[in-house]
């Protein structure tokens, strides 16, 4: 079943361009252009060369896991971003301590510009720390 995944994703081999990479790029470049950056500017960030982050964004070069990091870092996005729903799992919130199931609920009720808002504030209060 695993094998049959990972072959309809990446295609026959390990060449690049394949399914993996080309939705990986889309989603590199998505947030990019979200972030207001130019590929010049996010190479600087990742700490690859402009033309390395057009390959990526195409589809032609595999994202390291450090650079991974530096891109999820630089477009302020959590690193599941980047990959394929079909990667994504749910969280399980019965297995969630109840004060994280109450955060849940709770953020569950706000809008998208008032969760925004208080991602934001939540990474300010965590950076305190």
């Amino acid at each position: 079943m695993i094998n049959n995944l990972f072959s309809e994703l990446l295609g026959k081999g390990k060449n690049t361009p394949n399914k993996f990479t080309i939705r990986m790029g889309k989603f590199i470049r998505k947030a990019r252009l979200e972030s207001g950056l130019s590929q010049s500017e996010l190479a600087e960030n990742v700490y690859v060369s402009q033309a390395a982050i057009s390959d990526m964004e195409n589809g032609k070069r595999e994202v390291s896991s450090s650079e991974l990091v530096y891109l999820s870092f630089a477009l302020n996005k959590p690193i599941i971003n980047f990959f394929p729903e079909i990667y994504a799992r749910e969280i399980d919130q019965d297995k969630l301590s109840p004060l994280y199931q109450e955060l849940f609920i709770q953020a569950k009720r706000l809008s998208d510009d008032d969760l925004k808002k208080l991602i934001a504030q939540t990474k300010a209060l965590a950076d305190l720390e």
